[in-house]
Parts: structure tokens; sequence; C-alpha cells
């Protein structure tokens, strides 16, 4: 049986995650769980954006002082 987790936090350098990435942290997520991605790029998260939305529609995100970007998002729906 695969492992599920509560809550997964996303921290890699401004890396910009593509589909598959995004489908992958929706299979390790539990219903209900919450995903936090940190960007320190405003351009590199918004690129990502609809991606995300695809699959987690309530995806938000919130700019800090200091230039941090965090998109959250939480899983809705049968695993």
């Amino acid at each position: 049986e695969q492992r599920r987790f509560d809550a997964i936090v996303v921290d890699i350098a401004d890396t910009v995650l593509d589909r598959s990435d995004v489908e992958h942290l929706n299979t390790l997520l539990k219903d209900g769980g919450l995903v936090l991605h940190n960007h320190t790029n405003q351009h590199k998260m918004m690129e990502q954006l609809d991606t995300f939305r695809s699959i987690f529609p309530d995806a938000q995100q919130q700019s800090f002082e200091g230039g941090n970007v965090l998109m959250s998002y939480t899983k809705h729906g049968p695993s």
C-alpha cells in the first residue's frame, strides 16, 4: 500500500513543477491534506498556477515581504 501524507511542503529553489509533478503530489496526499509550495520568484509561481488549479481548484497564492510567494491547496475527493 502506498503511503499518503496529511501535509507536503515543497521548497525546491524556484523549480517550476509540471503537470506530472502536481499529479504525483495529488497521489501522495490524503483527502483533506494540505500542500504548501514556496517560491521566491513571482513569475515562476504564476507559470504553474493554471496547472495547480487544474488539479487543486482551491489553489491560492500569497506574497510576503522579502519576495517569497506561497501557494497553498487542499486535496478534496477520493484518493
